[in-house]
């Protein structure tokens, strides 16, 4: 599948007109619910803990939100067969996540249909249905001829980190260094090189600094800062003591396949839950 972040996903429907923030905290609870159908052991790429010392994917499953509202917004530039379908839950599947797995969350989300998600008593209760696979690679329309395509990020990306000291040049850490940092993070298994730094702030600069690179396949265009009441709601976990910091940009990407035209993905800390997934803006 080239070099994109997702191979495939899994579409699991309900049947019912969520506003988008109340699906929002109802993807937590499929999350459980998901790791409570699977059993015993469940897949690392589904619950995302890993032993210490252990080496980390770059990306783990993702459960994103596909209500009324982004298909009002999107759904001409979704393909057909993905914008005819219902409101539901679009499960991206990591590329080097073990086919054992893949098969085993898809039993899972078969066998979900009917059972229904309870958040509290003044929310909605959800009702899974249908689950089909689909080629996350081949989300969205082909880009037409003479067209050029920029991503926006839905409904904003929270910063994977607080703002990170530059012992080496003393820069200061801003919007734009926060999204270099999710990017480098995504990507970090194809497009971004290796680094040789020892501390973790020096690791982060140097992600920071290949993104922001002539050579890089990343361009970022009108960063900014976005502030909602309820910033607990998009973040995938959160210590108390930390300030959640959304942030907004539009992205272009420019990879020698074009493998990124027309896929599934997701940026930012809470990528795996709910948060920063990319949609397609196309420009004369």
């Amino acid at each position: 599948m080239g070099v994109t972040s997702f191979q495939q996903s899994l579409y699991e429907f309900f049947d019912s007109g969520l506003l988008f923030r109340i699906a929002l905290l109802q993807k937590t609870i499929l999350f459980l619910f998901l790791v409570r159908q699977w059993g015993t052991d469940p897949s690392l790429a589904l619950v995302g803990k890993y032993a210490p010392g252990a080496k980390r994917p770059a990306n783990n499953v993702s459960i994103q939100i596909v209500d009324s509202g982004f298909k009002e917004s999107y759904g001409q530039q979704l393909r057909k067969e993905i914008a005819e379908k219902r409101p539901g839950f679009l499960i991206l599947l990591p590329y080097d996540m073990a086919k054992a797995d893949i098969q085993k969350l898809h039993d899972v989300c078969v066998r979900a249909k009917g059972k229904t998600l309870y958040y509290s008593p003044n929310k909605p209760t959800l009702r899974l249905g249908n689950t089909t696979v689909i080629d996350a690679a081949h989300l969205w329309k082909p880009v037409a001829e003479g067209m050029c395509r920029y991503w926006t990020i839905r409904p904003m990306a929270i910063a994977e980190t607080r703002p990170v000291p530059d012992s080496k040049h003393n820069r200061k850490w801003g919007v734009r260094e926060a999204i270099c940092l999710a990017l480098g993070h995504v990507w970090r298994d194809s497009y971004v090189p290796q680094t040789d730094a020892t501390s973790r702030e020096e690791r982060y600069w140097d992600l920071v600094d290949a993104i922001k690179s002539k050579t890089s396949h990343f361009r970022i265009f009108d960063w900014h800062a976005v502030y909602r009441v309820n910033m607990t709601d998009y973040a995938h976990h959160a210590d108390s003591s930390n300030v959640l910091h959304g942030m907004q940009a539009l992205v272009a990407i420019s990879d020698g396949a074009d493998s990124l035209d027309c896929a599934a993905m997701a940026i930012g800390q809470s990528r795996h839950l709910g948060g920063g997934f990319w949609c397609r803006l196309i420009f004369t």
